[in-house]
């Protein structure tokens, strides 16, 4: 029950930060044609979006490296059998000297980050995730070394919580390379 449990909540981790990962898309212009007076008012404050935006995804991608790299810790432990075969103190350990460190590194370069005005609640969304995260972890820890399944279920909640603010942010996120026409996969925009 316990190993189905911190799997559980492991899986769910997992697939809330899959998705930090670069994604390319192409949007279609879907503004109404405007007069060139209007281009010409606009065209500044669009290109200071943009060039924050870019600014943004440089910056950001230091901490989407570190999470791709926890995503793949994760993912080795649910996959390594010798893992199942540790007692809960051992298991404790291994989170506490390979997971939660590399979730609280994710969530520093996250904090390290000011972005643009228009682009701070999306960012402060990431944060929240990432601090559910390193919550989430922590919970898992404190569940083996006290033997306390209901923990479990705790970070679970958490986890949960920070997928649904991963998935809120992405979508943000894509909503504003859309609306300055910047394609992630590309770095340099």
């Amino acid at each position: 029950m316990k190993k189905e449990a911190l799997l559980a909540g492991l899986v769910v981790l997992s697939i809330s930060l899959y998705g930090c990962g670069s994604k390319s898309e192409k949007p279609a212009n879907a503004t109404a044609p405007q007069t060139n007076t209007q281009q010409q008012a606009a065209q500044p404050k669009e290109d200071a979006g943009k060039e924050a935006l870019v600014k943004y995804l440089e910056a950001v991608q230091p901490a989407q490296e570190a999470n791709a790299e926890f995503v793949k810790q994760i993912n080795d432990l649910n996959n390594n059998p010798e893992y199942d075969k540790l007692t809960d103190a051992q298991k404790a350990e291994k989170l506490k000297t390979g997971l939660l460190p590399k979730a609280k590194e994710v969530q520093e370069k996250l904090k390290a980050i000011t972005p643009d005005k228009e682009l701070s609640a999306m960012h402060e969304k990431r944060i929240k995730m990432a601090d559910k995260n390193v919550i989430g972890v922590t919970e898992i820890i404190t569940a083996f070394e006290s033997e306390d399944m209901a923990k479990i279920v705790a970070a679970d909640d958490l986890l949960k919580e920070a997928q649904e603010l991963n998935k809120q942010a992405n979508s943000e996120l894509q909503d504003m390379t859309k609306k300055y026409n910047v394609d992630m996969s590309k770095k340099g925009n």
